[in-house]
């Protein structure tokens, strides 16, 4: 038979007292994690909201760029046109010379049937330049005022000849110019903008990551708090119209279709936060899913009435190509990929390939924001 070992009656308290204690250290470890990813989603965000930044500025320097790269090639295709004209000018100038030229032979060649002294013209057409034909000029005494107007001007036209050729050089020189340096401030413009659209989609990646951990954290000290899970609160029922189109996110409006910024914004932008459902507005099969330049990642679905709707920026897709979707059914969620400053969902209609107003058409069919 075993020894028996009496407990004291402060024993059962002493268990519950260490419980207690356990319990409370795993909620400030919890807590504590918690403070810590605060921060970093904090110095996160003030990343994102620099990148941003840096993001509209990058765009505003590359459209600057992009009016003056218009400016530049108009300023080259002056230029061209001046070179065109200047070599035209000079080509003139050369047939003058040429012409010139014969009547002076054909003074010479009369001058000699009358017995003139040819030598002296042949000296004068020999000089090596207009000073040297001028200088010579004085020892032709057999030459008769005509012709020295002829010759003066030959002197005349061999002088417009070079002006021509040297202008024409200048204004090859300056569209040359010009279009190198329009080359080059494009080639930086959008240089610094595919960089700003990478350091904003890397902050961006950063958020949705610590977001998601705090959420597990989240749901972790939930779960350890209460006995069973709360029931879900329904989702919101989509706006549907009198004919079942369905606007496609809940949200603020906050861009319309129309010139902005010297360019046609060709959709209508719905601000709300990231991984706010984006639903298809009617029936139809899915053309598009991934990435796309300037969207980041959209979503393109094909109506069964021939229409495509256009769902830009979004930050994760749910639907692949070829997939048939129902009206207000989710296939995406809202995000701020691309060329974004904010998470919103740039939404398009496109009819008989032409990009119409979004907000017009949906008011049409009964649906407003």
């Amino acid at each position: 038979m075993g020894v028996r070992i009496p407990l004291s009656r402060g024993a059962p308290v002493a268990l519950l007292i260490i419980i207690a204690l356990v319990g409370a250290l795993g909620n400030t470890l919890a807590s504590g994690a918690q403070d810590s990813l605060a921060d970093d989603i904090a110095a996160a965000e003030a990343e994102l909201s620099a990148a941003q930044a840096e993001l509209a500025r990058t765009y505003e320097k590359f459209t600057t760029a992009q009016q003056r790269q218009q400016q530049a090639s108009k300023a080259a295709a002056d230029a061209r046109a001046k070179a065109d004209t200047a070599r035209a000018e000079s080509e003139a100038a050369a047939q003058r010379v040429q012409q010139l030229q014969h009547k002076v032979d054909e003074f010479a060649s009369a001058s000699y049937r009358q017995g003139s002294t040819v030598g002296s013209v042949t000296a004068y057409l020999g000089s090596a330049s207009p000073t040297d034909m001028l200088a010579r000029a004085s020892l032709l005494n057999a030459i008769g005022s005509e012709q020295l107007d002829v010759l003066d001007g030959m002197r005349k036209a061999m002088n417009e000849r070079a002006a021509a050729d040297k202008e024409a050089q200048a204004a090859l020189q300056r569209a040359t110019d010009n279009e190198a340096a329009a080359a080059q401030a494009k080639s930086d413009a959008e240089a610094a903008h595919r960089d700003a659209v990478a350091q904003k989609d890397n902050a961006q990646g950063t958020i949705d990551e610590l977001l998601a951990r705090k959420a597990a954290l989240q749901a972790q000290a939930a779960q350890a708090a209460a006995p069973a899970p709360a029931e879900a609160a329904p989702a919101a029922a989509p706006s549907v119209g009198s004919s079942g189109v369905v606007l496609p996110a809940q949200g603020t409006l906050t861009s319309t279709y129309g010139i902005r910024w010297g360019t046609v914004h060709y959709g209508i932008d719905i601000a709300n936060s990231i991984g706010t459902p984006i639903l298809s507005t009617m029936a139809g099969e899915v053309i598009s899913s991934g990435p796309a330049s300037g969207f980041g990642l959209w979503v393109r679905v094909r109506h069964d009435n021939g229409l495509i709707t256009v769902y830009g920026h979004i930050n994760e897709s749910l639907v692949s190509v070829g997939q048939r979707v129902g009206a207000g059914q989710q296939i995406a969620t809202m995000g701020n990929r691309g060329e974004s400053t904010g998470p919103h969902l740039h939404f398009e209609v496109h009819e008989n390939g032409n990009k119409i107003d979004p907000l017009v058409w949906l008011r049409s069919h009964g649906v407003s924001i």
